[in-house]
């Protein structure tokens, strides 16, 4: 047997380490360009297709080909861009002889690693997760992914491949030498998002104006079944100036903050057991809402791959932000996850809620000499709902910081420090002394984000100095009319008396 048709034929055995190693394609298929011998005036390429790993791809062994069928290409799961591939020729092997190609036969990327290899030149893969290297001398060459986005959380190990390719028995054709090789290793990738979660309408939550609910959710990576998840822990941040973790002392009739739930990549709900399956633990000083799975939490997470972690977070206001833009509270969140094989991979997201601060003034207009000043009232008590009907009905009453009536000041004032932004009615229950209450005819009130929002309500209508303060509904007016039966009442006594004492004088005269 000749040097080239050993050399080729041991290529053929050899043609798909690149797709077999390291399981990026599965197990290796031998192959064989049987008869053909390389053409060293061939231009040669690699090209490294990136994408993400998902449930059913990463399991056909490949021939070196690029993938062109349309249904084969939208298998491939998503393309993966930034990933950078670091191609290096293994310069003490040379496969223009059949010692070169029995020395690759046997050889492992890690035993490569350890060989004498050129400086090698470094892409990132594009928007469609390719990778060209061109002009390649033939040889048999270590690729290596030495960076990735954060998404990615388990790298593609280092794996062996030679160019020219031989395309074995899968190929079409088969056993042909491939000088364009195409390379498709796939990556598990993670992805970490936060809402804010609004309350419904008419509940407890909604009534507490403070409070402010929010939702994270982590992926959990499509990982190589040969490997294993070491860490998933989910991190909330909050500045405590402007936020507290609400978890066991929600007010009442509001759902905890700081639980979790899992479900699978069909959306299907899948059980886990706090205690056993992870734990949520909030720091010390207030600032962090911890979740760490354990080991048979993530045994769970393993067995639900492309499945969706949620940590479910209360937060209160307590401030107003003076950051700008002013009123935006900021809620963080991070994720931390390590695949066995890969370096921990650490996400970031962040979600906004606005807040602002509230003041209602109750005044008399005082004029005098034609000028007109605001008289502040005192001990005018007040309570908030969320909407005119509301108000007028007595339903869904605004809550903040556990109270629902507040009363004014000496100065006519009372200020809430802080509570959702939105739109507001004000409904007055208690007049001051001496003052009818006003009609529920009070415009809705705005509270936008940041500065502090005012609603003045004017007192035009003082009682008769003969009438009781009364809090509300038609007291005065009943009062009122009986307190003229009585001025009448007494009018016919007088007049009884006068007739009686001119009879009387009459008589006498």
């Amino acid at each position: 047997m000749s040097r080239k048709t050993f050399a080729a034929r041991a290529a053929a055995t050899l043609g798909a380490v690149a797709i077999g190693a390291l399981a990026i394609f599965g197990t290796a298929v031998p192959a064989s360009a049987a008869g053909a011998n390389i053409d060293a005036s061939q231009t040669r390429t690699l090209t490294v297709h990136k994408h993400e790993r998902t449930a059913s791809n990463g399991t056909t062994p490949g021939t070196g080909q690029q993938i062109t069928d349309a249904n084969k290409k939208s298998a491939l799961g998503a393309p993966l861009a930034g990933v950078t591939f670091k191609v290096q020729q293994i310069a003490d092997i040379d496969l223009n002889t059949t010692q070169g190609w029995a020395t690759v036969q046997n050889l492992t990327a890690q035993q490569a690693a350890n060989r004498a290899l050129a400086a090698g030149t470094s892409v990132v893969t594009n928007g469609n997760g390719e990778a060209v290297f061109s002009n390649l001398p033939i040889g048999a060459y270590l690729v290596t992914e030495t960076t990735a986005p954060n998404t990615v959380t388990d790298r593609t190990a280092p794996f062996l491949v030679t160019v020219p390719t031989a395309t074995g028995k899968a190929g079409a054709p088969s056993n042909t030498w491939v000088y364009d090789v195409h390379v498709y290793p796939k990556n598990a990738t993670s992805s970490l998002s936060k809402v804010r979660v609004p309350a419904a309408a008419g509940t407890a939550e909604a009534a507490n104006a403070d409070l402010q609910r929010w939702s994270v959710a982590a992926r959990v990576p499509q990982i190589a079944s040969n490997d294993s998840l070491e860490t998933f822990s989910v991190v909330d941040t909050i500045d405590t100036a402007v936020l507290k973790f609400l978890t066991t002392d929600a007010p009442t009739g509001v759902a905890a903050g700081g639980t979790v739930s899992l479900t699978n990549a069909s959306g299907a709900a899948v059980t886990l057991t706090a205690g056993t399956d992870y734990s949520v633990v909030k720091s010390t000083d207030g600032k962090t809402l911890t979740l760490t799975f354990t080991q048979a939490g993530r045994t769970i997470l393993a067995a639900n791959k492309g499945g969706t972690v949620s940590l479910n977070v209360l937060t209160k206001a307590v401030a107003v932000p003076t950051t700008t833009p002013a009123g935006t509270v900021t809620n963080n969140a991070s994720s931390i996850i390590k695949a066995a094989n890969s370096p921990a991979v650490t996400n970031t997201t962040s979600a906004t809620a606005t807040v602002a601060s509230f003041q209602f003034f109750t005044y008399s207009p005082v004029t005098d000499n034609g000028t007109t000043t605001k008289s502040p009232l005192a001990n005018a008590s007040f309570e908030i709902y969320p909407s005119k009907a509301d108000a007028e009905a007595g339903t869904n009453k605004i809550v903040i910081d556990g109270k629902s009536s507040w009363t004014t000041d000496a100065n006519g004032q009372y200020t809430f420090p802080v509570l959702n932004s939105g739109t507001y009615v004000i409904k007055e229950t208690n007049a001051p002394v001496g003052f009818e209450l006003p009609t529920l005819n009070i415009p809705d009130t705005t509270a936008g984000t940041g500065t502090t929002y005012y609603a003045e309500l004017p007192h035009n209508q003082q009682l008769p100095t003969w009438a009781l303060p009364f809090t509300g509904g038609n007291g005065p007016v009943l009062f009122a009319t009986g307190g003229g039966a009585l001025l009448v009442i007494a009018l016919g006594a007088a007049l009884v008396a006068a007739r009686r004492r001119r009879g009387a004088a009459e008589i006498a005269a």
